[in-house]
């Protein structure tokens, strides 16, 4: 699946591709779902925030390769493309043939690429299943939980700023993050429900920065 640039995506099906479009507003869990694509290309315009867009996609259990395309593109850019979970970062100009093989190459990775679970003494999170068990106990987390808790046990023992999850979870820019509080009630709730189960608290907030998972 494609978003963006229909052009230049409609050339590789002369090179064993099957490829639909669509625009990155429409690109929904719920379409991702009912679609289920193999691998997903963006193509990054001046003004679009990708990498936050492809960390919530990993975040939601987005299996698919993500491949990213831009013209131009610093090295900060493409690290934090790729650490966002971007599988590969094209940058243009490149030939269709070339392109081609870069995404048969991704699509190779990712069929063959094991997910692991994210475990712990007293916690287990399953990544394929989005679920969790606390204690051996399974816990009931919604989603906006559920991905908190992955970012914070994928950092276990570094702190992650209150900014990092608003932006990652909830798109919520800088301008936004100090005058909401939806993150201070998700972590009140996850960490209820943790704790329910007889596990010590897990989750601690750093004052004044975010929060830091200890398992």
């Amino acid at each position: 699946m494609g978003v963006g640039s229909p052009n230049l995506l409609s050339k590789l099906g002369s090179h064993g591709l099957r490829v639909s479009c669509t625009d990155l507003r429409d690109l929904t869990p719920s379409r991702l779902d009912a679609l289920r694509p193999d691998l997903i290309a963006y193509f990054q315009r001046e003004g679009v925030e990708i990498v936050s867009t492809v960390q919530r996609q990993r975040l939601d259990g987005v299996a698919a390769g993500i491949c990213v395309i831009s013209s131009t593109a610093s090295s900060a850019d493409r690290i934090a493309i790729l650490d966002a979970g971007a599988d590969d970062h094209v940058v243009m100009p490149c030939t269709v043939p070339e392109l081609a093989a870069r995404f048969r190459a991704v699509l190779r990775r990712v069929r063959w690429a094991p997910v692991e679970d994210l475990a712990f003494p007293a916690l287990t999170i399953s990544l394929t299943g989005r679920t969790v068990h606390s204690n051996g106990q399974w816990v009931d987390v919604s989603r906006q939980e559920f991905n908190v808790l992955v970012v914070l046990a994928k950092e276990v023992g570094r702190v992650v700023s209150r900014e990092d999850l608003l932006r990652t979870i909830w798109a919520l820019p800088v301008s936004m993050a100090a005058r909401s509080n939806v993150l201070n009630v998700c972590i009140s709730s996850l960490r209820g429900k943790l704790e329910a189960t007889g596990a010590r608290r897990m989750i601690h907030t750093v004052r004044g920065i975010g929060y830091v998972f200890r398992a």
